[in-house]
Order: C-alpha cells, then structure tokens, then sequence
C-alpha cells in the first residue's frame, strides 16, 4: 500500500504560513471534498499546483491567484477557498476509537451496560 505524502511539501522548505500550530493534528493531508477534486481537473490541465499543494502550503492570496489564472469565476473561487479553509475544521473533530479496535480487536466485543 502506498504511503500518503506528509502535509509539509511547500517547494521553498519554509513553514507554511499559520500551520505551525496544527503540525501535530496534520500528519497527513486530509480527504478532500468532491468540490476540491473536481477542481483538481482544470488545474492539472493548465500545469497549475494541484489542490493538496494549495492547501499544504496555507497561503490563501496565492491560492486564489491560482484559481482566477484556472478561469474560475469570482463565486467558485470563493467557494472553493471556502472549502480549503474548511477541511481544518472538519479534521480536528474528535473522533472516539474503541479500545477494540485500537487493539485491532472486533467491533462486536465491545463491553455490554447491565
């Protein structure tokens, strides 16, 4: 199986602007929305940074140069800007795991309430 690219790949080696703080919560980068992989099409036949580049590296203003240079109109730019800023919200809510599964045991064994 293929290992996912680690979340700091900006070309420059720099620390991406505002993640600093998220370096922990982000060890890789997170699903994107069907909206962001549609995106992914025009920007990979005009030789732009794909989706994942644009959200790794954090910087919104170059993010949205990109997307006009792509033709898409004022509105899909906010919106698709929208859903960069929106993916850190959506990966950073908790999830609970069950002690099963952590150690690789069955759902079904989970402890019964009497």
């Amino acid at each position: 199986m293929e290992t996912p690219l680690p979340l700091r790949s900006h070309p420059s080696g720099r620390d991406e602007c505002g993640r600093g703080e998220n370096a922990d919560f982000f060890p890789y980068r997170p699903l994107f929305t069907p909206l962001l992989q549609e995106v992914k099409i025009p920007l990979h036949s005009r030789r732009l940074p794909a989706m994942a580049e644009l959200w790794g590296w954090g910087v919104g203003d170059q993010a949205a140069a990109i997307l006009h240079v792509a033709d898409f109109r004022r509105a899909e730019r906010r919106r698709i800007l929208w859903e960069l800023e929106r993916i850190p919200r959506l990966t950073l809510t908790p999830c609970t795991v069950s002690a099963a599964a952590r150690e690789g045991g069955e759902e079904d064994e989970r402890p019964r309430v009497r």
